[in-house]
């Protein structure tokens, strides 16, 4: 089968063997569930971020011992407290844990999803002695999602556990939705799997072809993906453009930046063969900055421009905003991002 025809989902039925890897796979994948503390004092957050301290009288924590707590919980540990909450949990890092590639914390963060308000969220987190920290370093709130015109918001967190600092990117809905993550906004197959409490599975708002599976054909995918993904190889998912242009921008340019970050670790992306990622031993110039480039950079195949990194994102989110399709150096359309 070709990994490039991302219209067509495998004839071949499962043979035994496959479907016992595949059910061996699943068990592994759901974790023992840990004892959630939860404390005595907690902090809730209003609808005008004004702290509010309270006493719930409950058999748990101190607010001392909460903070103890998180020197010593392990991810594992949060994960299992977000899935035992029905806190999804999807993209990258769900991604990885199937995988099995290691955890850094040092670039990736964990992408949750919480089917009720931010405030009931942190609350959530709060009973459980756990504190999400505003990340400043990150643009916070008021981002466009409009998702079917449905209320969701992201914010930016961070948790430490232990010497570590956990980035946390919650989205959260204004109101009960029935839409969840991916968001009809899949951009590569290998991030369409989600955690929830019946374990890890692709998700069924995709906006793909991988809606329309059957049971048993999401379960050939499921296999195909995950063997790919183990290569660090995924097939790309067109975007579905939007009427709204608010939301249709928004996404694209989110895209962008994607695409550099995953062909920048090293992915093979089926169905983008416009750039590749080069990592330069002699000094060459940059063709929108004209400054030098040694180290990481990208390649347009078009015409082999070599640019920065940030120079190629903020040219292609450029021409996401001005509805240009034309390559800087060449002026071919088959160098732009064709998202």
């Amino acid at each position: 089968m070709s990994l490039t025809n991302t219209t067509n989902f495998p004839s071949k039925k499962l043979s035994k063997q496959d479907r016992q890897r595949l059910n061996k796979m699943s068990k592994s994948l759901l974790m023992k569930q840990p004892k959630v503390v939860v404390p005595q004092q907690i902090k809730v957050i209003t609808q005008d971020n004004m702290v509010q301290t309270s006493i719930i009288k409950r058999i748990g924590i101190n607010e001392e011992d909460s903070i103890l707590l998180e020197r010593h919980l392990t991810i594992d540990e949060l994960i299992t407290f977000c899935i035992k909450n029905n806190i999804m949990i999807f993209g990258s890092y769900v991604r990885d844990y199937i995988c099995s590639f290691t955890f850094d914390h040092t670039i990736s963060d964990i992408d949750i999803f919480s089917n009720i308000s931010i405030e009931k969220t942190l609350l959530l987190f709060k009973l459980a002695g756990l504190s999400l920290n505003i990340d400043n370093s990150k643009v916070v709130g008021d981002e466009y999602f409009g998702i079917d015109a449905k209320g969701f918001n992201v914010g930016h967190y961070y948790i430490c556990l232990g010497s570590n600092k956990i980035c946390i990117d919650l989205v959260t809905s204004n109101k009960e939705t029935y839409i969840y993550p991916p968001f009809n906004v899949l951009d590569f197959e290998c991030n369409a799997f989600v955690w929830d409490t019946n374990g890890i599975k692709i998700g069924s708002h995709t906006g793909s072809y991988l809606d329309t599976l059957s049971s048993v054909e999401l379960k050939e995918k499921e296999l195909e993906i995950i063997d790919n993904a183990k290569k660090k190889i995924t097939n790309y998912v067109k975007f579905i453009h939007s009427g709204d242009p608010l939301y249709t921008t928004y996404w694209l340019k989110s895209r962008v930046h994607r695409i550099l970050k995953m062909l920048s670790r090293g992915w093979t992306i089926n169905g983008l063969t416009f750039l590749t990622y080069c990592n330069e031993n002699e000094n060459v110039i940059c063709y929108i900055c004209n400054q030098s480039i040694i180290g990481n950079s990208f390649k347009t195949t078009c015409c082999h421009a070599i640019y920065h990194s940030d120079c190629y994102a903020r040219f292609s989110c450029q021409n996401i905003v001005t509805h240009t399709s034309t390559n800087i150096s060449c002026k071919k359309l088959c160098a732009s991002f064709q998202l």
